[in-house]
């Protein structure tokens, strides 16, 4: 049973990581379409999300980084979050092309999270034996 918990607590923590990367995309794409002015500065970074907050400071490593897909979701995690601050950068530098090429960078990338992420909590519920159990 408690290890039936810890495989939907991860499964509820991978959604929820999913969710927000959606609204980072959505934020994103809000400063091309002239809704909010928010400057790169103003965007979390891979490490200060609540992804990355798990994956540095929270119970990832120490829980989860023996199931397939951690270490993968970091490269591509960084990468979603330069890609996004980059394209906000250009967009507001007045280089618009550049922008738009960044935010196709951010969304590969996020694909790759998303692709990682699944494959964490599809392991997880799979055996989860080898998940911590609190």
């Amino acid at each position: 049973m408690t290890n039936t918990i810890a495989a939907s607590a991860l499964r509820s923590f991978i959604e929820t990581a999913k969710l927000d990367h959606l609204v980072f995309k959505f934020e994103i794409y809000k400063v091309f379409l002239g809704i909010t002015q928010k400057q790169p500065e103003d965007f979390a970074s891979h490490t200060t999300c609540r992804l990355g907050k798990w994956y540095y400071q929270g119970e990832g490593r120490g829980c989860f980084s023996r199931l397939p897909g951690y270490r993968e979701v970091e490269p591509a995690h960084v990468s979603f979050h330069d890609h996004g601050v980059e394209a906000v950068r250009n967009f507001h530098d007045g280089n618009f092309a550049a922008g738009l090429d960044q935010a196709m960078e951010m969304e590969h990338a996020s694909l790759v999270v998303l692709q990682e992420l699944e494959r964490m909590a599809a392991a997880g519920h799979a055996d989860p034996s080898v998940l911590c159990v609190s």
